[in-house]
């Protein structure tokens, strides 16, 4: 099966993506612009940050680490979980889908 690469950010249909640059320039202009937005937040607002956003979101809508690595890009597994640096709340809900580990999953973060 061959695999059709098609890119959401694009000038020629999905054929070829358009350069990172000029996404930073695009993001970097909305954010200076906005008015809802703290100095202190849009300090913090990058291409980085949305990428891990998405990475993090996803993670919490059941997207197993595999398909989040592919979909960032990343060449090994290792960077995706050091990008996503999981949460506690999430280890606990899926300590808590395991029959046997929910009597743990009450005292683990205490």
């Amino acid at each position: 099966m061959k695999l059709i690469h098609l890119y959401v950010f694009s000038t020629d249909k999905g054929v070829t993506p358009i350069r990172d640059s000029t996404v930073q320039k695009m993001l970097d202009g909305l954010i200076s612009e906005a008015q809802t937005i703290s100095p202190e937040e849009k300090e913090r607002l990058s291409v980085h940050s949305l990428r891990h956003s998405f990475a993090l979101f996803a993670l919490e809508e059941g997207v197993d680490l595999v398909s989040i690595s592919k979909l960032l890009g990343h060449k090994s597994l290792k960077t995706t979980t050091i990008y996503l640096q999981l949460f506690n709340s999430m280890l606990l809900q899926a300590i808590e889908k395991h029959p046997f580990a929910r009597s743990l999953a009450a005292n683990l973060f205490d």
